[in-house]
């Protein structure tokens, strides 16, 4: 995959997806470098987020704090330069 960044405010609408169905999103193998931000609507069963294998060097603030039930979060094999005190905010 060619991904180069996942945008500011990046949208998923799930309005779809049945409460009860728990997924998963994978970034895997791109070339990432930088996240601002995810917000994902009615987002509350993404479990496992997987971003390993990108050039991430960045995570701003606090990109992944409206994901309340994720369980696993893959960044392994990234090239972290920048995390801040707000990275993970949400997240424990």
């Amino acid at each position: 995959n060619k991904l180069r960044s996942i945008p500011e405010n990046f949208t998923f609408n799930f309005n779809n997806i049945e409460y009860s169905l728990e997924f998963e999103l994978n970034f895997i193998n791109n070339q990432i470098e930088y996240i601002k931000s995810f917000y994902y609507k009615n987002s509350q069963n993404l479990k496992l987020l997987r971003l390993s294998r990108n050039n991430l060097k960045y995570l701003i603030n606090s990109p992944f704090f409206e994901l309340n039930n994720l369980n696993h979060l893959d960044l392994s094999y990234n090239k972290m330069e920048l995390l801040n005190n707000q990275t993970f905010d949400g997240l424990f």
